[in-house]
């Protein structure tokens, strides 16, 4: 945000790895933990929730390290990782991908590969500001590529499939004025270009969560969301009082969106949106203490857990107490001030992307609070290196 070993030596730190971080007895179907197999043996039929696909390059992660200087190395590899840590190369991609979405219904990935410039240069000043590409993670091949050009007024931010089926993009830029939102197809041509400014919520806010059967989208709103179809037409503006920027997080339930919105003077703080009714349920109360922010919740059966933010830019995880307010939740080995990053939950687990105290370098881990118990599945113990970047199985 890397380290060769023998065989011999693989099993031994993956089984002293997994005595101390636990995991569960592999099914038939899968690896056993810290082994590797080839794309062509992943078990599709049993990819699912607790899945999740990685990035993982073979250096430990460094503080303030760039991906452009002459340490860093020239590939990473990416793996689709099973829940008890076993991981299935995929393939090598350059060193300056990161991931953006995965639709499993059709085994294929988003990856923004932009253009790589050499330590020391400058890069051209009309170099393509992202070039999103289309893979099938089951042949480990580009399916199609979509480059959003140079431009000095409307600058690349972000790119997701759409639902259900990832036949078209969603593509977040910014303008001098206002977000925008676009949807294009695989390879570029603009489809659809949203509406950015709304009669009672003001402004998009360039943060969008799409039905799971994208025939809508909710838009964040300077003052709330709005639903609007996947055709563009605004079909309802949820207002929420006293905020001022807004941004939709996730489904909590069929028509209930999570929402985190920040007030004129007040750090963001939780909210849920029923979208049948119409109305507006407050989850968190307003940050106190070392709380900056509740960015997003999953409800688990002990409890409801908070992606929180601190101070500088430092992320943690809290729960959610009667009050409304949070208490930080403390994670097995993660050393304190190391952030941690919900990716995605079960109703007993979340899965983080967090820097251990037990090695160098960031790892995907599996957590269950009831339990207390962590489950390293990629990274320091397991395999060493580094987690680059990661995704969760999709949310339906």
């Amino acid at each position: 945000m890397r380290k060769l070993v023998t065989a011999g030596m693989a099993l031994m730190i993956g089984a002293l790895a997994l005595a101390a971080c636990g995991t569960s007895a592999p099914t038939p179907t899968t690896l056993a933990p810290n082994h590797v197999g080839h794309r062509s043996a992943i078990p599709w039929s049993h990819v699912g929730p607790r899945w999740s696909l990685a990035l993982w390059s073979s250096q430990a992660a460094k503080i303030y390290d760039t991906p452009n200087n002459s340490t860093s190395p020239l590939s990473y590899s990416l793996f689709l990782v099973a829940p008890n840590g076993g991981r299935y190369f995929i393939t090598s991609v350059p060193s300056n991908t990161s991931l953006l979405d995965w639709s499993p219904t059709t085994h294929r990935a988003l990856l923004d590969e932009p253009p790589f410039c050499p330590a020391g240069d400058h890069c051209p000043a009309d170099v393509s500001q992202a070039v999103l590409v289309t893979m099938s993670l089951s042949s480990g091949r580009t399916l199609t590529t979509s480059e959003i050009g140079f431009s000095q007024t409307v600058l690349y931010s972000s790119a997701d499939f759409t639902r259900p089926r990832g036949r078209a993009l969603l593509v977040e830029t910014q303008t001098n004025d206002h977000q925008r939102l676009t949807r294009t197809s695989l390879t570029g041509v603009v489809q659809q270009t949203y509406p950015y400014l709304f009669s009672e919520v003001g402004k998009y806010t360039g943060y969008t969560v799409s039905s799971p059967d994208g025939t809508h989208l909710i838009l964040g709103a300077a003052g709330g969301v709005v639903d609007v179809s996947n055709a563009g037409a605004v079909l309802h503006q949820y207002s929420i009082p006293g905020v001022v920027y807004c941004e939709p997080t996730r489904w909590w339930m069929s028509d209930v969106i999570l929402t985190s919105c920040s007030g004129a003077a007040s750090p963001p703080q939780l909210y849920l949106v029923n979208t049948l009714t119409a109305t507006v349920t407050t989850l968190s109360q307003s940050p106190t203490g070392m709380d900056n922010g509740d960015e997003n919740a999953w409800q688990l059966r002990d409890g409801i857990y908070v992606q929180t933010a601190g101070g500088c830019g430092y992320q943690y995880l809290s729960r959610l107490n009667a009050s409304g307010h949070t208490t930080p939740v403390t994670v097995p080995r993660v050393a304190t001030g190391d952030s941690v990053w919900v990716l995605a939950a079960t109703h007993a687990s979340l899965l983080l992307h967090a820097t251990l105290g037990c090695g160098p370098g960031q790892s995907l881990v599996w957590f269950t609070p009831s339990s207390h118990r962590t489950t390293v599945v990629l990274g320091p113990p397991l395999n060493g290196g580094s987690v680059v970047d990661a995704l969760g199985f999709p949310e339906k």
